[in-house]
């Protein structure tokens, strides 16, 4: 039976803007920043989280990166690679839409390292045992190659994603 007959509503978004990640990134947004590696030293830790703050997915407090911390995208480079339609990365990282793409600041959020070790090339969908967690305050669920965030951060996780698909 297909499963895809009772998908939630939250669900159902997550999976739809999942499935339609390839066809992203063409429409505008950022055009400010070209260099991803750049805009992270400079603009995400330097004028974003200057103070410090909370990750994303296991809410733990920082002042500055360190070891523990990075700054990690929602739309992975993969998604990003497929839209734009380069079938290398250097092909990829030679071309200006995707340098803009992969900079832009509303598609990242600070992470624990090991996190988005976990979460690389992963699809975001319901998932209902899970894996061990990191730490008993990450929220997300992750099993079988997939990961479902907890509702607490579903919205900001859908939000990158639409933004990127739209952008």
């Amino acid at each position: 039976m297909n499963s895809l007959v009772y998908i939630q509503p939250t669900r159902a978004l997550l999976l739809a803007l999942c499935l339609l990640a390839p066809l992203a990134a063409q429409a505008g947004g950022q055009n400010k920043l070209f260099d991803a590696k750049e805009a992270v030293r400079n603009s995400f830790w330097k004028e974003l989280y200057f103070a410090g703050g909370e990750a994303l997915w296991c809410k733990t407090k920082f002042v500055d990166a360190g070891a523990r911390i990075t700054a990690d995208s929602i739309y992975q480079v993969p998604w990003i690679k497929d839209a734009i339609g380069c079938t290398t990365r250097e092909q990829c990282e030679a071309n200006k839409e995707f340098q803009r793409v992969t900079s832009d600041l509303h598609n990242m959020y600070p992470a624990e390292k090991r996190v988005q070790l976990d979460r690389r090339n992963i699809l975001f969908d319901k998932v209902s045992n899970s894996d061990p967690l990191p730490e008993k305050t990450c929220v997300y669920r992750m099993f079988g190659g997939q990961m479902e965030p907890n509702n607490e951060i579903k919205g900001e996780v859908a939000r990158a994603i639409l933004y990127m698909h739209a952008e």
